[in-house]
């Protein structure tokens, strides 16, 4: 999960990067419109996973925000064949922190929070760390508008 993350970051970086450079060359607030645009397209996926967790089916999201979408130009694509609950990949990656924290794979495994170290271990087995601040920091970089 977080090597998916970590690529996700670097590939949003170096868009970021380009960004940056063309605002240089054409006299134009790049990294303004990267922003800009980056947290309208999180806006646009939070409000479908709402709409998808608000309907009984979990397919119908609505016909306005289908329109909505297309005439901002943002593409919507169909769920994965892997994450069917998720319309987007917002609600993947929430439901990927849900279950890393809650879902223990193993009989044995007990899942608990520990504040002094901010993270959600391992109880059982070798104390291992499952869920830390750097999983929300990577996903703060992945996922952000900074």
């Amino acid at each position: 999960f977080k090597e998916k993350l970590m690529s996700c970051a670097e590939r949003l970086d170096a868009f970021k990067s380009a960004f940056e450079y063309i605002q240089d060359y054409v006299n134009v607030r790049g990294l303004k419109a990267w922003r800009e645009e980056l947290a309208r397209v999180n806006q646009f996926c939070v409000e479908r996973e709402r709409r998808a967790l608000g309907s009984p089916s979990g397919e119908n999201v609505g016909i306005s925000l289908m329109h909505t979408a297309a005439a901002a130009g943002i593409p919507i694509f169909p769920p994965t064949k892997n994450e069917s609950d998720s319309q987007t990949y917002m609600g993947r990656i929430v439901r990927k922190l849900i279950k890393l924290t809650s879902e223990p794979k193993y009989i044995d495994e007990t899942m608990i929070f520990l504040p002094n170290r901010f993270a959600w271990v391992d109880f059982v087995k070798n104390d291992r760390q499952k869920l830390s601040l750097s999983t929300f920091k990577i996903v703060n970089k992945a996922i952000g508008v900074s």
